[in-house]
């Protein structure tokens, strides 16, 4: 049988973004990143990096979490919940797998684990 609940990790991932998110994307926060040239919070930023999310999908050998995609949801789930203006999905997901699918070892050893760091 096929067990859905999430895992003890994953519920503390959940509650750690969620914890993020409330402290560095409230409304107010959101609505003063729509005319910061950034465009998002440099110190939540920095606390992803911090906390592996930012190498969510990157792997462990990089620099990286190395999660599931599973836990690439929930940390959307609340990026989303949160309206949370972060260039993440771009920049840690997608660049990260275009390095990683189609980079040189070289590009692979130079560019993911900064991706992972922030």
């Amino acid at each position: 049988m096929l067990d859905l609940d999430f895992t003890d990790e994953q519920r503390m991932l959940r509650e750690m973004v969620s914890g993020l998110c409330a402290q560095y994307a409230s409304i107010e926060g959101v609505r003063a990143m729509e005319d910061d040239p950034v465009g998002y919070s440099t110190e939540m930023w920095a606390q992803l990096g911090e906390l592996g999310i930012l190498g969510l999908t990157i792997p462990e050998s990089h620099g990286g979490s190395a999660m599931s995609m599973l836990d690439a949801v929930i940390v959307y789930e609340e990026f989303g919940r949160a309206l949370a203006p972060l260039p993440h999905f771009v920049s840690a997901v997608v660049s990260a797998r275009a390095i990683e699918a189609g980079g040189s070892d070289a590009q692979r050893d130079e560019w993911l684990p900064a991706i992972a760091a922030g």
